[in-house]
């Protein structure tokens, strides 16, 4: 699967997926983007903890196997 992001102030946003089939990931997708009230942040779950993250502190995005790590800038 391959990634594409475009940044344009002057476009409007739009978000479009071509997928195999419907899936766990598609319904997660679409309930994701439908759901995005706007706001700048989201809900991390730790081993221990649930925190909010500011999108504009978040560096790096990883996803591993089942796992999702975010590196945030200090």
């Amino acid at each position: 699967m391959k990634f594409k992001l475009n940044i344009d102030k002057n476009k409007e946003e739009l978000v479009e997926a071509t997928l195999h089939r419907k899936g766990d990931f598609s319904y997660k997708l679409e309930e994701m983007v439908l759901g995005y009230s706007g706001e700048d942040s989201i809900t991390a779950y730790t081993e221990d903890d649930i925190k909010v993250l500011k999108f504009s502190e978040i560096e790096c995005v990883t996803v591993d196997g089942s796992k999702t790590y975010a590196t945030g800038l200090k």
